[in-house]
């Protein structure tokens, strides 16, 4: 399974961070920098080579 997280500050791409499996199934994790404060958005995208399977989700916040 290959996890990623696409960071947005601002609406403008900040960068993309790999995630790795954790015991619990469908759980995932990983270390994103945050050091500056702003309205952020993480879109998180899985896919699995040997099924093809995709996945997508999203989550906002706010650092101040």
């Amino acid at each position: 399974m290959e996890v990623e997280v696409i960071v947005k500050r601002n609406g403008k791409k900040e960068g993309t961070y790999p995630m790795q499996i954790t015991k619990t199934v469908n759980i995932f994790e990983g270390a994103v920098p945050i050091t500056q404060n702003g309205a952020y958005e993480f879109v998180v995208t899985a896919f699995g080579p040997g099924t093809g399977n995709t996945g997508v989700d999203k989550v906002n916040f706010v650092v101040e």
